[in-house]
């Protein structure tokens, strides 16, 4: 069975989610330098509670440390440790510094406006804002893409076990002859689930669309089939005729007749007239001849 994990899908879209966790990393790395820095400034200027900013600089310099050594400096991004202790403790510790670094802006905000409104403090408070935001922005993203990137490998895996299902099959049909041990077929997970009821939905959409398309057409040949007939009905089919109308053709029909015969016997007449004359100048011919 194919292992998408060695594809170069697989690989691909796993060097795109790490190039988004590296700049992540590097964005939260430099959101902790700011708040350390308006923390030591608070601290060097006397801004805000003494007190307050002592402990918020010594909680965000204990996690920044810790979260340097877990990182490894940027070459574990994701802080995977062989312990599970470290590691749960870093997964739910990027949970929360989310809202202590929001209560730091938040603090740094009232501390500059409650007192004398210095440049440099309000600058680092702008930073901490905007890097709270970007971190929170790409957090979400990440995570957002690690999950549709991890839907399309399944998607791959299974169109490509799809295509190999008939040459597995016989495969299968072999090992079995000669007593070998048959792979059995994975279970399909939830995004594959998920997708398969998608597939079902759109060939059932389809299959409406050609459904619509071929009604619709048909109305067309029979509406244009029936404008055709409509035009030719005049022409092909004749109302009878009444008694009165067969009689008066009849008698039209006889008159046509006398009237042929007439001129017929007018045109035979025409024609014998110059011949009965060119016979009566023969014979008078004739007549005159034999006298003399």
């Amino acid at each position: 069975m194919l292992d998408l994990q060695t594809t170069y899908t697989a690989t691909a879209i796993k060097k795109v989610i790490q190039d988004f966790k590296k700049l992540l990393y590097t964005i939260d790395i430099s959101t902790q330098i700011i708040y350390l820095g308006y923390l030591a400034f608070a601290l060097l200027n006397g801004s805000g509670v003494f007190i307050a900013n002592a402990v918020l600089a010594v909680l965000s310099l204990a996690y920044f440390v810790f979260f340097l050594c877990v990182t490894k400096g940027g070459k574990n991004v994701d802080g995977n440790s062989s312990k599970k202790v470290v590691a749960t403790v870093f997964k739910n510790a990027k949970r929360i510094i989310k809202l202590y670094t929001l209560g730091i802006a938040v603090y740094g905000v009232f501390t500059t406006v409650s007192t004398e409104l210095n440049p440099l403090s309000l600058l680092l408070c702008c930073f901490m804002i905007v890097g709270w935001v970007l971190s929170l922005v790409f957090d979400v993203a990440i995570k957002i893409i690690e999950s549709r990137f991890g839907l399309v490998g399944e998607a791959i895996q299974a169109d490509v076990d799809n295509l190999l299902k008939p040459a597995r099959s016989v495969g299968n049909f072999f090992k079995k002859m000669t007593g070998q041990e048959v792979e059995p077929e994975r279970e399909p997970t939830k995004n594959i689930l998920m997708l398969d009821k998608k597939i079902e939905e759109r060939k059932e959409a389809q299959q409406k669309e050609k459904a619509a398309i071929l009604k619709e057409q048909k109305a067309q040949r029979k509406k244009s089939s029936g404008l055709f007939a409509k035009k030719q009905k005049p022409e092909e089919t004749q109302t009878p005729l009444t008694k009165k109308e067969q009689k008066a053709m009849q008698k039209a029909a006889k008159k046509a007749e006398k009237e042929n015969k007439k001129a017929m016997q007018k045109n035979q007449t025409e024609r014998e007239k110059p011949e009965k004359k060119q016979k009566r100048r023969k014979s008078k011919d004739g007549t005159i001849n034999t006298e003399r």
